[in-house]
């Protein structure tokens, strides 16, 4: 009983002296992700039929402007890029066996099956994210919270294991940087964040650790069957780490 009472009185009076003193914080975080996407088949047709498993190594950089509440809880309020990616192709054909592509409608005259091994798309996102914080002691704080994250792309890029460019005629030519400039609503996510920062004055700095929690993000029209109105989704399947530079602001 005696060390529970002590533990309380100490925890008490270090939220107490660090809830009085919290100001607030504008942080930068570059990170990166490694995700495992959900299987699924795509069926084009009855002869054309892929399970597919893709894997994603994905970065990005956040900046945010974090509010402080009652108890060391924050509100975090940011904007940022992230290249959301799908890497590493693993499809399956029932009939034929293992490739590293997914069929892509590529505009091309020519009359030959084309595939993406590797693809992504670059977006904005809008970020808002509540958390806590702990003192180890005057120089350590740690942070652990949620953040929820909404995706707007503005490009895509679609790898082709094939170029032909040297071809003459530019209606054949096949390039395997192939781009295209879509706008629209992608999708959103939401993760974990466990964050440890070292205190130097008004900068903190540190590692994060970033737990994916629920990922949704829609279709895309440029792959046989997929209407970009439609959703996918995931539930965890990976984890990320990043590098936070936190800065306190004047009174």
């Amino acid at each position: 009983m005696k060390k529970i009472i002590l533990f309380t009185f100490f925890s008490f009076n270090i939220n107490k002296g660090f809830s009085q003193s919290m100001l607030k914080e504008i942080e930068i975080e570059p990170y990166i992700r490694f995700d495992k996407y959900p299987q699924f088949t795509n069926r084009i047709n009855n002869i054309a039929v892929y399970d597919l498993q893709i894997k994603g190594n994905s970065w990005g950089i956040n900046g945010s402007y974090k509010i402080p509440l009652k108890d060391n809880w924050r509100i975090k309020i940011g904007a940022g890029y992230y290249r959301y990616s799908f890497s590493k192709i693993t499809s399956m054909h029932r009939t034929f066996g293992e490739g590293h592509r997914r069929i892509i409608d590529y505009p091309t005259t020519l009359d030959i099956i084309l595939g993406t091994d590797n693809y992504w798309y670059n977006t904005v996102n809008i970020m808002l994210g509540l958390e806590k914080q702990f003192a180890l002691n005057k120089k350590i704080q740690i942070f652990t919270g949620i953040n929820f994250n909404n995706h707007f792309t503005f490009s895509q890029y679609y790898h082709m294991p094939y170029d032909n460019t040297y071809i003459p005629q530019p209606s054949l030519q096949i390039k395997n940087d192939y781009k295209t400039y879509d706008k629209r609503y992608f999708g959103l996510s939401s993760e974990f964040h466990f964050v440890v920062l070292k205190k130097i004055n008004k900068v903190a700095i540190g590692p994060s650790i970033i737990t994916p929690v629920f990922d949704l993000w829609r279709q895309d029209d440029i792959f046989p069957t997929e209407i970009s109105t439609t959703n996918r989704q995931k539930w965890f399947g990976g984890i990320g780490v990043g590098f936070v530079i936190n800065y306190t602001l004047k009174k």
